[in-house]
């Protein structure tokens, strides 16, 4: 009788299985939380970097606020809306060509931002005068934020926000001068 108890104690095959059914879902959950996190940073990086290209691209193109009355000091901000159009604070028209263009290089780099999620800043920068040529240099500042990646993995597990917001990303440029050109 002892040796058939001491042999089934003894006995370590299929001990592997019942390891490999408990470890194995915790081990694909934490590879593809992995992968997840992988696209965060991803998508963070893609994000600054359309940032980037819209504020060197607005320091470069017409501007999308009229800045015939920029003077020293002034602050015009734009801020586009989910229609797709833009407001600007001047309450000069806005010029949606050049606006619809930056957001087109945006999304060619980042998809997911939409012209709600972007706001762009023209002010003072202390560089340049009025009178001489080149004018006024503004600061352009291009500004994306409130965007959201949906979390399908780890979104609602322990806790989890369903949905990541990426801080805010903001990029200034020195812009073309605003003034006489000779």
């Amino acid at each position: 009788m002892w040796t058939i108890k001491s042999r089934f104690i003894k006995d370590e095959k299929g001990v592997v299985l019942p390891s490999l059914g408990l470890f194995l879902p915790l081990l694909m959950l934490m590879s593809f939380a992995a992968i997840e996190v992988s696209l965060i940073v991803f998508e963070w990086h893609r994000t600054g970097e359309a940032t980037r290209r819209a504020a060197r691209y607005m320091a470069i193109e017409e501007p999308v606020a009229d800045l015939s009355s920029f003077v020293r000091g002034s602050s015009v901000v734009c801020q586009g809306s989910s229609a797709g159009g833009v407001n600007c604070s001047s309450g000069a028209g806005a010029n949606i060509s050049a606006y619809g263009e930056m957001v087109a290089q945006m999304q060619a780099i980042q998809p997911a931002i939409q012209s709600e999620h972007i706001s762009i800043t023209y002010s003072d920068s202390g560089l340049g005068e009025a009178t001489t040529p080149g004018g006024i240099l503004p600061m352009v500042s291009v500004r994306v934020e409130n965007l959201q990646k949906p979390l399908v993995v780890i979104g609602g597990f322990m806790g989890m926000p369903d949905v990541f917001t990426y801080p805010a990303f903001m990029t200034n440029q020195i812009a073309n001068g605003i003034g006489p050109t000779s």
